[in-house]
Order: C-alpha cells, then sequence, then structure tokens
C-alpha cells in the first residue's frame, strides 16, 4: 500500500518523536546516575557513531578499530586544538570538489575518527569536572536547535535554502528556529546558574552553538550526499543512525569545551 505524503510525513514525525524520546531518556539516566554510566553510554555510542563512519567512508571494522586507539590517545591528550585541520583536510575537500573519492580515502577515515573520539572524551570530562547539569544543558540546547529547526522548517516552510545542494531541506526557517531555541536554553541556564557561564557569556555560546551546530549536520549531509545515501543505519527510527543524530552536538561539545577551558584559563 502506497501512503499519502502528509501520512508518511505524520509518521515519520511520530517515529522521530518516540524513538528521540526513548534514547534521550537512557543518556539522561546514564548521565544522571553516575560518571562511569556515562562513559558506557558514550563508549556504545562511539562504537556506532564508528560503525556509522566506516559504512560512509566504505572501511572495514578491522581498519576501524585499528584507528580507534591512536584516535583516543589524540583526544585523550586534548588537542583540541588541531581539531579545525579535520573536517578541513577530510570534509571540505569532498564537499567542493566532486572528483574527491570519499571511500577508501585513508585520510579521510583517519580524520573522522579522531573528529569522533575527541567529542566523546570531552563530553566524559565535563561530567567529571562539572557535574551533571553542565552536560545536560549542553545535550538539552543541542537537541532544542535539532528539534527547533526540524519542526520549523516542516511546518513554516518559510524562507530560501540557505546550503544550496549539500542539503536541500534545510531552509532559513529551520536554521533561525534552531538558533532562537538554543539561545533560550543557554540563556535560562546562564541565568539560574546551573551551568559555569555568566549571562552575557551563556547568551554568546547559545549564539555561537546555533550558528556551528548547524556546520557539522551540513558537513555530514554533504558527505552522504557525495556517498548517495539518505541515513547510515536505521536502528534509530526516524533519525537513521548515532552520526546521522549527533552531527551537530560533534561540534557543539568541542565548541563549548574549548570555550569553557578559555574561559577558565583567563578567569572571566
Amino acid at each position: 500500500m502506497v501512503l499519502a505524503p502528509a501520512l508518511r510525513v505524520k509518521r515519520l514525525v511520530i517515529k522521530r518523536l518516540f524513538s528521540g524520546l526513548a534514547v534521550g531518556a537512557i543518556a539522561f539516566l546514564s548521565l544522571w546516575y553516575h560518571s562511569l554510566s556515562w562513559l558506557l553510554f558514550l563508549i556504545v555510542a562511539l562504537a556506532l557513531a564508528v560503525v556509522d563512519w566506516g559504512r560512509l567512508t566504505g572501511s572495514t571494522p578491522l581498519v576501524l578499530a585499528l584507528l580507534l586507539l591512536p584516535a583516543a590517545l589524540f583526544a585523550a591528550l586534548e588537542f583540541y586544538f588541531l581539531l579545525p585541520l579535520m573536517p578541513l583536510l577530510a570534509a571540505v575537500p569532498m564537499l567542493v570538489k566532486a572528483d574527491v573519492k570519499l571511500a577508501g580515502n585513508p585520510l579521510a577515515v583517519a580524520a573522522g575518527i579522531i573528529w569522533l573520539a575527541l567529542p566523546v572524551a570531552f563530553l566524559f570530562r565535563l561530567r567529571l569536572e562539572y557535574e551533571f547539569v553542565t552536560v545536560f544543558g549542553l545535550l538539552l540546547a543541542t537537541i532544542f536547535q535539532d528539534s527547533c529547526a526540524y519542526y520549523c522548517g516542516l511546518t513554516l516552510r518559510m524562507g530560501k535554502n540557505f546550503s544550496g545542494p549539500i542539503s536541500p531541506n534545510k531552509s532559513w526557517a529551520g536554521f533561525f528556529g534552531g538558533l532562537l531555541a538554543t539561545v533560550a536554553v543557554s540563556f535560562l541556564f546562564s541565568y539560574y546558574r546551573l551551568w559555569p557561564l555568566d549571562l552575557y557569556w551563556g547568551v554568546g555560546v547559545g549564539f555561537l552553538l546555533g550558528v556551528v551546530g548547524p556546520v557539522g549536520d551540513l558537513m555530514i549531509s554533504g558527505l552522504k550526499r557525495q556517498r548517495g545515501l539518505d541515513d547510515l543505519a536505521n536502528y534509530l527510527p526516524g533519525h537513521g543512525g548515532v552520526l546521522d543524530r549527533v552531527d551537530a552536538l560533534l561540534m557543539n561539545t568541542v565548541c563549548f569545551y574549548v570555550v569553557i577551558q578559555l574561559l577558565e584559563a583567563l578567569s572571566l
């Protein structure tokens, strides 16, 4: 039976909502209960994201496993100042040149593994250094960013596409909806002093996350489009795979962590 487009969209939204709530509940409980339970959750998420990256790059599990160890060391040593080189080396040439092959590109595979390992390390460090509520605020800001961008773009259908052929379904209405949602969450967490950012820096970080999050989203969207893939997996109904879902969180986590570390170093 062929479903009408409106019914298909409705079912997709319902699947997306319920699967998101289920995964969100598991993440919340693991984050709230203990740092070790949070670490276990992160390890599982990283493993699934690495598998997704393998599908995107056409890499074998053995190659991915061998690269994960130096990637973990890279993350543990906090070489986050080199992070901008990862998308520069791996993603950007593939987005601007149609003849660049992603599948089997060793540079892309290695850069992607490091790019995945860094945010995982930072999410665990944030849980250890700043406790539960700081990580929760970051996750909540990213969730609201992604959700509001999706639903605003779906319902308002206002404005032209802002990403060109990389992701034709992303509109300016979705972008600004996600941006405002991120700023609102950051404002509330700063106003009630729930994380180590005052009101001024909290709003600034909200704007920063509202911009860099979609960059991570577009990066994965562009790479999937080059590979002719809609989703990297189907174990999260309505969302796809882990990498389909955390693309914005990867960028947000690193930016958030670096900003907090810089502010502490400068005692601002």
